[in-house]
């Protein structure tokens, strides 16, 4: 063999194109290296087809789908019978077929039964089925799908699977044999019409386009893998870097030897071996590079067909953790890995075993990777509680690694909630998405509002989806913001968003750079553990962000899908509810507790971060909201049943409260008062509306001239025909004096249209150019007064867009209620509704609910990261405050906010036509409040006037008894002893600290309840708990129940002392007394 030369030419342009076409997939097949991996092929001819999405040909044991809906009902358990289950027939039911014959249409399931017939000369050579069928495919052993063999996908080029080894080393007994390919109709993003994010084409019809066996030539494939690695260099590597012409000459000379020699590929592999042969030094970046297979739950594909890409994607890891003991695989959320376990229990075993021996590694510990904005805090800690729970029942261990790559902002609560779950690491990488500003740091602490820090890394490659070439682990060098505090980095490698994973190809190139001069060196056989272990030891180095993740893109998907997200929070309140009606059950009637994991499961499941967020499909958003409605009916009704078991017979006006709100409503009296309010105090139950005192009711509303007056003691409003409030005048209290709450010339309730095209992410996306186009011009339809407290109006935003709004205020209270009815028809537009505020200080500060608090964002512009949280999330309330006044905008249904200078704008719809070309069309029912307020928002009571109006809108709702109808069955059987009068369960001293969940214990503690309290307004907090359960002792846990800090205490007078400091999160166990009796 002739020593290496470097090339005649010093073209450098021409010499790496012709390297490169010497491997191409393209061009000069016919006489390039690549042409040569398989040396021979035959065509498989015996191939028969049954199209699992028709009437089945044994209705009575053959179960099949009804291919007119396409949306399942799909749930967490196993409980759900996905379309493609079915019970394949035998071969006499097939039909033969022909290669390029149409089968479909989308996201139907077909079968494939192919006989495969080695020739006898391939004997001893490595046989492979090549399969393409432009879509995803599942290789069983059997007809009765017991044992998946490997995926295949098609349809995506740069992430084609198309090959399966037959076998290394073909025998005789090998020569023939059967297969039976199970072919989802869409590829790894779905089927988008012309277009990924595009609306399905439901009527698109696939074909095997491929179906040969081929013999493989592994040695040419071995130099082929050679020569990509060295070619990666030759034209990544900085010119003037010697490894770079190095390896361009090499390349070029073997190309020369190839094609003028007769040189065996074992001497050539020599000249590629000394090359890599040449080590790199020990201060070289080192990169843990781990196989990842990023597969959403659900996006431009079902739940059901997540779960096949789940056991396709995960068998195939299997397979190659097979093929290379080096290899290593992180994957997360529990969800999938129960799915897998229901659907695919081979599979699953032989993954426990992978995991056993630190191959296939489960990160993350939550029930699925969710949003990190907008679910409530309690679902933020279930998904901790029930995904590290599952993770030790499986696994034997929990997760210390949250794993969230892929979403689109992250609450700054997330901190704490991580520590209380033992959590100490976070691996995402969205943040490199942002559009306006670049995050300074890839390796650093993040600080939660509460002081709680956790230790994050950014894979600076910005993707949780490389191939792991040369040019990505430059690159993951090249971006490194932390260089020279941090020496190591993760590569994630693999295909992604839609399943796949890694290949041998990607493994191969790893191993080729584990430790050669030039690049960084590449591990392939260690952890995330072992990663975050060696960065741990240098964060000392490393610096501090405080407070929340913004992205800057996709901040649409605070408002998309309304109707998701509406029931969304309705699910976790009832779920807030029902818990605590099973705690006082369980305490005072020794009824054992209903057991929610699945209900929590099916919510957490619509929390993954493309369903909540509406970025979604609409056969998803159908799934959602199908499922959601289930959750709503149920917990209604038990919660129905249990309030009838606990008060007397036929009182149809028991009232329960389990929030930290206090709910005022109307009623009428037939008392000197008059019309009265009464009040529930929180966390209380009560037998009837008689039992609370009755207060008169003062609300009164007149017209004069064109104008409406609204008024209280507190407060007096000026409304409009189209009810924009022109005047808000808010009483002191002392000395007649008042306040104009809004702003010279401004309004309040002013309903705002703007025009919405983002750059590409339609439902994703609102960009900040749509504040220039603004419609405000409305047509009158009615005003009209209704029992003198309610004015009711309507008018038209456009032909699209009705609206019918109810304007009251709370009893005796400075708050502005709106129910407001959308018939909301329009193209990508955005509803907002705007209040100009009264608030002239510049040192205004605004202020959003987050998850068990808040946080502070500028509502000035001042610099580029200001600008771009022009659009941003908030929980229940945001308020933008002077000293010693302020506005707050309460809602019950949205999420988008905006505050810019004193304008303060809540979202309220949008309407983007991708991926759902329905998204948000129809009739909704928003809910939100006016507050302002004297003081600061925390000593005007606002996070308690948000919890109530989120929880109990019309009390009659609280015991979820519906008026003039009988109430449910009693989900257990009654007894002479009830709750009469009025009962509060909790008293607490402060009102900075809210309880905001009762519920019965996990882990099998019999006679024991939780309760999570948090503190509100930001600072240190002493707080006297008083309880009227039979409590006789109490022990601080974590959010995972795990008992921590001091040892058990003991209650001898149904009180305790809890101190908090801003923000934190507090959770004990209250054990309850063995004598179970009515108090």
């Amino acid at each position: 063999m002739s020593e290496v030369v470097a090339s005649l030419t010093k073209n450098r342009r021409t010499t790496l194109e012709r390297v490169e076409k010497f491997l191409s997939k393209e061009y000069f097949v016919d006489v390039n290296l690549y042409g040569r991996l398989y040396r021979q092929s035959q065509d498989i001819t015996d191939i028969l087809h049954w199209n699992a999405s028709s009437p089945s040909p044994s209705p009575s044991t053959l179960p099949h789908p009804d291919t007119t809906d396409h949306a399942s009902t799909c749930s967490s358990e196993h409980t759900h019978q996905p379309a493609w289950k079915v019970s394949v027939p035998e071969k006499e039911h097939f039909a033969p077929y022909k290669l390029g014959e149409p089968f479909g249409p989308t996201f139907s399931t077909h079968f494939f039964h192919v006989a495969i017939a080695i020739p006898p000369a391939w004997l001893g050579g490595e046989v492979h089925l090549l399969w393409d069928s432009g879509s995803e495919a599942m290789i069983w052993r059997d007809r009765a799908l017991t044992e998946p063999l490997q995926a295949l996908s098609g349809g995506v080029d740069f992430q084609m699977r198309d090959c399966f080894v037959l076998g290394k080393k073909i025998e005789e007994c090998e020569r023939t044999r059967e297969l039976w390919l199970e072919v989802a109709c869409n590829d790894l993003f779905g089927a988008g019409a012309g277009g990924m994010i595009n609306p399905p084409d439901m009527g698109r019809m696939f074909a095997v386009k491929k179906a040969k066996i081929a013999v493989f030539d592994r040695e040419v494939w071995e130099l082929f893998t050679d020569l990509e690695v060295i070619v990666g260099m030759a034209k990544s590597l900085p010119e003037n870097d010697p490894r770079n012409h190095d390896a361009m000459y090499l390349a070029n000379h073997i190309v020369n030897v190839m094609k003028t020699t007769d040189a065996k590929i074992s001497e050539v592999r020599k000249l590629t071996q000394t090359f890599f042969s040449r080590k790199n030094g020990d201060s070289q970046h080192k990169i843990f590079a781990l196989g990842h297979c990023h597969i959403d739950c659900a996006w431009l594909w079902t739940y059901d067909e997540t779960i096949r890409k789940c056991g396709r994607s995960w068998i195939t890891m299997v397979r190659l953790m097979e093929e290379y003991p080096d290899f290593r695989f992180v994957c997360s959320s529990a969800q999938q890995f129960q799915w897998v376990k229901d659907y695919y229990p081979l599979a699953y075993d032989q993954i426990k075993k992978f995991v056993k021996n630190g191959q296939f590694i489960p990160v993350g510990g939550t029930w699925v990777e969710m949003d990190g904005n907008l679910p409530s805090g309690e679902a933020f800690i279930r998904q901790f509680l029930y995904g590290q729970k599952f993770f030790e029942e499986e696994f034997g261990k929990r997760c210390d690694i949250f794993w969230l790559p892929d979403t689109f902002g992250y609450s700054a609560q997330l901190p704490q909630i991580m520590r209380l779950a033992g959590i100490k690491f976070f691996l995402t990488q969205k943040l490199s998405w942002s559009l306006t500003n670049q995050f300074p740091h890839h390796n650093f602490l993040w600080r939660g509002i509460d002081g709680s820090e956790v230790l994050v890394h950014f894979p600076p490659g910005d993707s949780y989806g490389m191939d792991l070439t040369v040019a990505d682990t430059l690159k993951t060098v090249e971006k490194l913001k932390d260089k020279g505090r941090a020496h190591q980095s993760v590569l994630l490698y693999g295909y992604g968003d839609g399943g796949g994973g890694p290949t041998p190809a990607m493994i191969e190139r790893g191993r080729r750079m584990r430790d050669v001069d030039g690049l960084p060196k590449v591990v392939l056989n260690e952890s995330i553990s072992d990663f975050f272990a060696a960065l741990e030891k240098e964060q000392a180095n490393l610096n501090t962000w405080s407070g929340e993740l913004y992205l800057e893109l996709h901040n649409g998907t605070y408002t998309t899908q309304g109707e998701i997200k509406r029931k969304n929070r309705l699910v976790q309140n009832l779920l807030r509810d029902v818990e605590f009606l099973d705690a006082v059950l369980m305490a005072f009637y020794g009824i054992p507790p209903v057991d929610r994991k699945s209900q929590w499961h099916d919510l957490m499941l619509q929390q993954f971060h493309d369903v909540l967020p509406g970025s979604s499909i609409g056969l998803v958003n159908q799934d959602a909201n199908r499922i959601l409605s289930g959750l709503i009916e149920g917990l209604q009704v038990e919660c129905a049943a249990a309030l009838a078991h606990l008060v007397e017979n036929g009182d149809e006006t028991a009232l329960f409260n389990a929030t930290a709100g206090e709910i005022r409503f109307k009623s009428a009296d037939t008392s000197s008062l008059g019309n009265v309010f009464h009040t529930l105090p929180p966390y209380s139950l009560t037998s009837s509306f008689n039992r609370l005192t009755a207060q008169a009711y003062t609300t009164s509303l007149t017209q004069q001239g064109e104008y409406f007056i609204l008024e209280n003691r507190q407060i007096v409003v000026t409304l409009d025909k189209f009810g924009q409030i022109s005047s808000m005048l808010l009483n002191s209290g002392y000395a007649q004096a008042v306040r104009q709450c809004i702003a010279p010339g401004g309004t309040a309730n002013s309903l705002v249209m703007f025009d919405d095209v983002p750059l590409y992410w339609d439902a994703w996306d609102c960009m900040d150019y749509h504040l220039e186009a603004r419609m405000i011009e409305k047509n009158f339809v009615r005003a009209d007064m209704v029992d003198g407290s309610v004015l009711v109006v309507e008018f038209q935003m456009s032909s699209a867009c009705s609206v019918l709004q109810k304007i009251s205020l709370v009893p005796d209270a400075a708050v502005v209620l709106v129910n407001c009815t959308v018939n909301w028809k329009e193209k990508h537009k955005f509803l907002k509704m705007e209040v100009d505020a009264n608030i002239t200080s510049e040192n205004r500060r605004a202020t959003y609910e987050i998850q068990h608090g808040y946080v502070e964002r500028p509502a000035h512009r001042n610099t580029s990261w200001d600008w771009a949280k022009f659009e941003v999330c908030c929980q229940r309330w945001a308020d933008l405050s002077e000293h010693g006044f302020g506005v707050s905008v309460l809602n019950a249904t949205n999420h988008g906010f905006s505050i810019r200078e004193r304008k303060m704008a809540l979202s309220l719809l949008r309407a983007p036509k991708c991926p759902d070309a329905d998204a948000d069309m129809g009739v909704h029912e928003l809910r939100y409040a006016i507050m302002p307020h004297w003081g600061t928002f925390q000593d005007a009571g606002v996070v308690q006037q948000a919890i109530a109006l989120n929880d109990t809108w019309d009390p009659r709702i609280a015991p979820l008894i519906p008026p003039n109808s009988a109430a449910p069955p009693a989900i257990v059987q009654q007894t002479e002893e009830h709750f009469s009068g009025l009962i509060q369960f909790f008293t607490l001293s402060n009102p900075a600290v809210v309880l905001d969940a009762v519920k019965a214990a996990e882990n099998g503690m019999s006679r024991t309840i939780v309760i999570r309290l948090y503190e509100a307004y930001g600072g240190a907090a002493t707080c006297r708990v008083v309880t009227r359960f039979p409590v006789n002792g109490f022990q601080e846990c974590d959010i995972l129940e795990d008992v921590v800090g001091a040892p058990l205490k003991e209650l001898s007078d149904s009180s305790f002392i809890v101190q908090l400091r801003a923000f934190e999160i507090k959770t004990y166990l209250l054990f309850l007394s063995d004598e179970i009796k009515l108090k």
